[in-house]
């Protein structure tokens, strides 16, 4: 595999390099580069402005794809999240750039994303104190469906997994950074307002004498419905692949890729 010198495509100065990052935000110009084919291509710069006050003081963006997708009709009726309230399918998905070999903390967090996805935009924006990324566009392609499905009620759930066609289609996909807070070895994302362990950031877990309870936030929204996936348990987790950081969903979803849009 050829060497890639790891260098801003905007003004050339050196990039941080995290293990298996495929997106990389300088610290210099502001701005981003995704490693696609060997090489270093400028990449997008939207980002999501904060949405949730944070009393934490180390707060930054981690990237994400946002799928744009219409979900296929189904035979099944008409699910609920709570007996009486529809369920309200969400039109985009976002897929976190980040290492998805967490399992269950992961998910969790891309469903709380993909659910409020509809009350926020990207606005572009110069970087500051952003993450890399572990996951390219092909790679969050092969986890879109993975992700929709952990936003779907869990009886539905199981009646797509017997599916022969994936539920959804989707276009190409947007990159996006997400605002966080980060604080005793805790990730605070402030949009979804979702609390998870900053592992996901590919970072090493905290010793047990820096990891203490924190206040990230001093106001958290609602919890979403608990239809959900139960972390750590769900058979829709993603699956990582040793050595790469990316991931690719388990054997018994199609993956939905761009060949596939709609």
């Amino acid at each position: 595999m050829p060497l890639v010198r790891l260098a801003c495509s905007h003004c050339g100065n050196d990039l941080p390099a995290p293990r298996d990052a495929v997106l990389f935000a300088c610290r210099a110009c502001g701005r981003a580069s995704a490693l696609a084919d060997g090489r270093l291509a400028p990449a997008s710069t939207a980002s999501v402005p904060i949405r949730l006050p944070t009393s934490a003081n180390a707060t930054g963006h981690y990237p994400g794809w946002i799928f744009s997708v219409t979900w296929a009709e189904t035979p099944f009726g008409v699910p609920t999240s709570d007996g009486a309230s529809p369920w309200r399918r969400p039109d985009r998905i976002v897929v976190p750039s980040l290492a998805p070999e967490t399992g269950g903390a992961y998910l969790r967090l891309a469903r709380a994303l993909s659910l409020s996805a509809d009350s926020w935009s990207p606005v572009n924006a110069p970087l500051r104190d952003a993450t890399g990324g572990q996951i390219g566009e092909p790679e969050a392609a092969r986890l879109l469906v993975t992700v929709a499905l952990a936003c779907v009620p869990s009886a539905l759930r199981r009646k797509l997994l017997e599916a022969d066609t994936p539920p959804l289609r989707a276009g190409p996909a947007t990159l996006a950074w997400l605002p966080f807070a980060r604080a005793g070895g805790r990730l605070l994302d402030l949009v979804a307002g979702i609390e998870v362990t900053d592992r996901l950031l590919g970072a090493p877990p905290p010793a047990a004498t820096d990891a203490p309870a924190s206040p990230l936030a001093s106001t958290r929204p609602p919890a979403h419905d608990t239809a959900g996936p139960t972390p750590g348990t769900d058979a829709t987790a993603p699956v990582s692949r040793a050595g790469t950081g990316a991931a690719t969903a388990p054997r018994e979803l199609e993956p939905v890729g761009p060949g596939r849009a709609g």
